[in-house]
């Protein structure tokens, strides 16, 4: 496919949540989030093959082509379309890319496409830690283990022979 060809959604490794009126793209393959205004996730909705930019724009009656390419030129960043989708040269011809993106965000409030994404953490990153005296779960060192001892008994936690414990100061 070329670069600006019927763009086409990506599907697999993907989880998808509606939250109101925004759409959270969870990319499991390269553990990444991804937030789609209402705007954003219409055009990408629309993207299956078939479809151009034009006839994506004509669609939704209330964004630009110039508009819709740059929302498809972002989610292709994002990793959300089968392949990179670069906008033809002549779209930008009238108008520059930068105004476009400076029309773009003064208009963020009124519906302008919007995608943002996060990395997800890693198990290591995101796991919680281990209360003391817990016999199923082991530590490597202290940092592991919650911080669940009396001060007051001068009483701190730490990890020995491979349990999180509460040791006197």
């Amino acid at each position: 496919m070329s670069k600006h060809e019927n763009p086409k959604a990506k599907d697999k490794n993907l989880i998808l949540q509606k939250m109101g009126d925004e759409t959270i793209v969870y990319d499991t393959a390269r553990d990444e989030a991804i937030c789609l205004n209402k705007t954003a996730t219409s055009v990408w909705e629309r993207c299956d093959g078939e479809t151009s930019a034009h006839e994506i724009a004509t669609a939704l009656d209330d964004i630009g082509v110039e508009d819709v390419q740059l929302t498809l030129e972002r989610l292709s960043r994002s990793k959300l379309l089968e392949a990179a989708y670069r906008a033809p040269s002549e779209t930008f011809q009238t108008t520059s890319r930068r105004d476009v993106l400076r029309k773009l965000a003064t208009a963020s409030a009124f519906g302008a496409p919007l995608i943002a994404s996060i990395t997800a953490p890693t198990a290591a990153q995101a796991a919680s830690c281990i209360p003391p005296g817990d016999l199923l779960n082991f530590c490597t060192n202290p940092s592991q283990c919650c911080d669940d001892c009396d001060i007051n008994l001068n009483l701190i936690v730490d990890c020995v022979a491979g349990l999180c414990i509460c040791v006197d100061l």
